[in-house]
């Protein structure tokens, strides 16, 4: 993880506050996550990491923007929400969060308001 500065938390030696945010994240040898925001509270003793504020992840072809991540790698899931975006060659996704386990890499996608629906719209031929 890098930042632009960092300021220690007074009470809390692990935290840094973070601004201006670019993480790389190794999940398999050859496949790269990459993830910016303007701000980020850092734990450096487990690496869990809050993601705050034009958040943009990248992994592939696929992007995915949202108002937050919470990736708690010491508990293996992270949470992305607020404005979510996802977007591929083929897929265009809104929703309001993503729960992700990191170990069974399986996602559940749902809306805040339970009578609001997923919008998905198909850019090109595929399946989903």
């Amino acid at each position: 993880i890098e930042a632009e500065n960092g300021v220690m938390d007074e009470n809390n030696k692990d935290i840094i506050y973070l601004k201006n945010v670019r993480a790389k994240i190794n999940f398999d040898e050859e496949k790269l996550i990459t993830v910016s925001s303007l701000r980020a509270i850092y734990n450096v003793s487990n690496f869990d990491t809050e993601f705050l504020d034009k958040v943009k992840l990248r992994y592939d072809e696929n992007r995915l923007s949202c108002d937050k991540i919470l990736a708690e790698f010491s508990k293996n899931y992270a949470i992305l929400s607020g404005n979510l975006v996802f977007l591929n060659s083929i897929t265009k996704l809104n929703a309001d969060q993503m729960e992700i386990d990191l170990i069974e890499r399986t996602t559940k996608t749902s809306m805040f308001n339970k009578n609001d629906k997923i919008k998905i719209k198909h850019l090109a031929n595929g399946t989903n």
